[in-house]
């Protein structure tokens, strides 16, 4: 029979039944009629339903489907690849012994050993063998065992074993278990062992559990030698493609050894926490509902226990939020009904006259405040058509032509409860107050937008605001009841008194036409530019209205500063046209965004608001941003080339050309001398005898005449990521303070006078199943002053080291540090 006859072939030749759909390659094949076998030699080549057996000698029994091959034996069935001397197994059960062979397993699993049993499709068992995910012929490790049972998505389970490194013994155990998965499953983690100079000795133990293909927990036992015992929990799931959720549980009984007058219990426990859950889930025909809660239990948790530098940051000021919406759109309006409870702890500096002194004197306080709203309601009908076949009013399609009006409606009802507690540590007073708040508010608007030929749109808002309050007093609180001051009504005289509030607001914006002009560039690829510039110039008027100290500031829709401004803003826009490489097409992209404004308060420039700071001035007190004419607010992004970016917004004083704030960015991602190098750097400054900036990057601030001391808030960021082709990566990450370490005091106003507070230096090799990371660095000890010192009596940072090896297919193997 001549070579490579096919076995349905020689079947029909010798007239035998074939029984399965079986091809039988060979340079010479036999068939013995007594036994029923066919014998192949040379280039033997079995295919039977996906699976693939070559050998130099194979022995197929047409009636049990048994196979004994030898020489140079390869299987191929699916993920897994056989290699051994000599194989029998039976082709439809996949069941049978190997000897002197080898298994691989996708992804990258292999199995060495004397005999392999094949226990079934994805189940093994080694008899005097070796586990690894190395591709060499010596692996750099090695997992040596006298009896091992393998199970894909499983576990490996090895008796009398041991961990080698390049077959060298290095660690003994008379039973091993490590997950073997492809896939998701559940199982012990290998634990993190490690060292910090304020937790002690570190052992993390989690545990994955993966509850189907859409959600899985992570348990996690934190041993801490200085701490005590923490437990983590974080649990992630999918429920479609637009509804998702997460949970984060953490929990230590912390030991407290203090002794200082500020750090609690000396000796004992004391329970800190942390509870975090989000979700949100899509009910269909435009139904919404999300959730969150936000808890922790005390101001100082993410400090100390923290992993990330924003985790860490260093104001210990909170804003937490909980709360639940069901939600409703529909193509026009929307619908909301929630729940919410918002909690927030501000360390301020204020500025209150000492007549001692005869001078300015600023105070340390903290103010801890909660808001409830209990249920929260708001209806918007967003902007739409008044006249017209689409409008409010159908018909009047012409009239729509020559007038198109627009209207929106925004309207919300709210029941509020309200605690707030102040300490000043300055003068060692403090105050409590309580207060139950029910409001109704409307704000209808009318929106006319006019186009003047092409060349000038002009928008006009014309809005009305009605308030309703009804207020409770329920404890300690100052006296809140309203007075007729013809903005606020007094609807009865109680101490418990409702009211109402009237406003409305004008704002004008002109958006002039977009210009442009085409630069030709000889600059390497960038052949053209196109500047796109729009001017546009806005005035905004809403009266004054006394509020502070007549309505309980639960949100900003409590305070709505009074205002009178003209803003003028100047947009740019550049685009590049590049060469095409290689022939290819050119290609257009936005390189910058430059963007100048200003704004004119005519509030601050009329003979009213300069009586009013005299007659504050005779009183003694402060006034800050007395200018009519701001700061110049700056907002530049470039975007030079592929993976760079730079990003800077500033305030530039009109009269000295100072700059009073800036906040830049900058991110280069790029192959460089072989390495692919990631660079960024973020500062944040503000000049301490100039808080004017804050006044118009949050319009409804008002520090008029509370003059506060800014909060420290000068800091640098600086992260650089290298890796090489080779396998080396180097990572350097620091966060740099202003020098004066202390809160009470008044900022540098030196930008680089900064000092390096934290860092993290790494480096890391990455072997093809292997790889080693060390890391050293240091984590600020922060605590502002009157808040609760360290647990173990020591201001110190914590300095720490961290060696993690990481065996490819195993996950981390261990975690050193000091």
């Amino acid at each position: 029979m001549d070579s490579g006859e096919r076995f349905e072939e020689r079947f029909k030749s010798i007239e035998i039944e074939k029984g399965e759909n079986v091809n039988f390659y060979g340079e010479t094949l036999d068939y013995l009629r007594d036994d029923n076998l066919l014998i192949g030699r040379g280039a033997v080549d079995i295919e039977y339903e996906g699976m693939n057996l070559q050998a130099d000698y194979v022995e197929y029994n047409l009636e049990t489907a048994d196979v004994k091959a030898r020489g140079n034996v390869v299987v191929e069935d699916g993920s897994s690849v056989l290699f051994c001397e000599e194989i029998n197994f039976n082709i439809k059960t996949k069941i049978g012994v190997i000897y002197n062979g080898e298994v691989f397993l996708e992804p990258t699993y292999y199995l060495t050993g004397v005999e392999i049993r094949r226990l079934g499709l994805e189940r093994y068992k080694v008899i005097k063998g070796y586990y690894t995910a190395c591709q060499a012929e010596v692996p750099a490790w090695s997992i040596k065992t006298s009896e091992a049972d393998a199970k894909v998505n499983g576990l490996l389970k090895a008796k009398d074993s041991s961990f080698q490194i390049k077959h060298i013994p290095v660690l003994y155990s008379p039973l091993l278990y490590f997950p073997l998965k492809k896939d998701r499953s559940s199982g012990f983690l290998l634990p993190k062992v490690g060292y910090s100079q304020r937790k002690g000795a570190r052992w993390k133990q989690p545990f994955f559990w993966a509850f189907n293909d859409y959600s899985d927990a992570t348990f996690t036992a934190d041993l801490q030698g200085k701490n005590g015992l923490a437990g983590e929990l974080n649990f992630n799931y999918l429920i479609d493609k637009d509804s998702s959720g997460a949970a984060n549980a953490y929990y230590i009984s912390q030991k407290n050894s203090s002794n200082n007058n500020n750090g609690g219990n000396s000796g004992g426990r004391e329970d800190r926490w942390n509870i975090f859950l989000f979700h949100k889930q899509e009910l269909g025909n435009g139904m919404r509902i999300v959730g969150k809660i936000d808890a922790k239990s005390d101001q100082n948790f993410n400090q100390d226990f923290g992993e990330s530098e924003e985790d860490r940051s260093r104001g210990s000021d909170t804003k937490l939020d909980t709360y639940v919406t069901l939600s409703k759109s529909w193509d026009r309006y929307f619908y909301e009904f929630g729940a919410a409870r918002h909690d927030e702890r501000i360390k301020s500096f204020p500025g209150l006259w000492d007549n001692k002194k005869n001078d300015i004197s600023f105070h340390d306080v903290i103010t801890k405040k909660t808001y409830q709203y209990l249920p929260n309601v708001q209806f918007i009908a967003l902007e739409q058509p008044v006249f017209g076949s689409d409008g409010l009013i159908k018909g009047l399609d012409k009239l729509n032509d020559y007038l198109p009006l627009k209207f929106r409606l925004d309207s919300s009802f709210a029941s509020m409860r309200s605690k707030i507690k102040s300490k000043d540590y300055t003068s060692d007073t403090r105050g409590v107050e309580n207060f139950d708040q029910m409001r109704l508010d409307f704000h209808p608007q009318v929106i006319l937008p006019v186009n003047i030929k092409d060349i000038l749109t002009v928008t006009t808002k014309l809005g009305i605001r009605e308030t309703f309050y009804t207020n409770r007093d329920t404890g300690n609180s100052k006296d809140k009841a309203f007075s007729n001051d013809g903005t606020l009504k007094k609807v009865n005289l109680s101490d418990n008194s409702d009211a109402t509030r009237e406003l409305f607001d004008i704002n004008i914006r002109a958006d002039g036409p977009a210009a442009y002009a085409v630069m030709k560039t000889g600059t390497g690829d960038l052949q053209k530019i196109k500047h796109v510039i729009q001017p546009s110039i806005e005035y905004s008027y809403i009266p004054n209205v006394r509020q502070r100290n007549k309505i309980l500031q639960g949100d900003d829709l409590d305070f709505i500063r009074g205002r009178e401004y003209l803003k003028w803003i100047l947009s740019n826009t550049f685009y590049g046209n590049f060469a095409g490489t290689s022939g290819g097409e050119d290609t257009n992209r936005e390189i910058a965004r430059l963007s100048l404004s200003q704004f004119y308060d005519f509030e601050k420039d009329n003979g009213k608001y300069r009586r009013l700071i005299e007659s504050k001035q005779r009183f003694r007190r402060q006034v800050n941003n007395t200018r009519a004419l701001s700061d110049m607010n700056i907002d530049l992004d470039l975007f030079p080339y592929q993976g760079t970016q730079f990003s800077f917004s500033g305030y530039v004083d009109p009269v000295n050309s100072d700059l009073d704030r800036a906040i830049a960015s900058m991110r280069v991602s790029r192959d460089m001398l072989g390495a692919k190098t990631t660079f960024s750097l973020s500062t944040r400054w503000t000049s301490p005898l100039v808080n004017q900036a804050l006044d118009w990057d949050e319009p409804d601030f008002n520090p008029l005449f509370d003059f506060e001391k800014p909060y420290e808030n000068v800091f640098t960021t600086f992260k650089l990521d290298v890796a090489f082709p080779a396998g080396w990566e180097f990572g350097y990450l620091a966060r740099f303070y202003n020098t004066q370490k202390g809160t009470n005091n008044f900022l540098d106003t030196d930008l680089f006078d900064l000092k390096q507070r934290e860092y993290n230096l790494r480096v890391k090799y990455i072997a093809q199943c292997w790889s080693v990371e060390g890391t050293y660095g240091v984590r600020e000890y922060f605590r502002e002053g009157h808040t609760l010192l360290s647990k173990d009596n020591s201001m110190r940072d914590d300095q720490f080291f961290w060696l993690l090896v990481e065996l490819k297919t195993l996950g981390e193997i261990s975690s050193l540090g000091m």
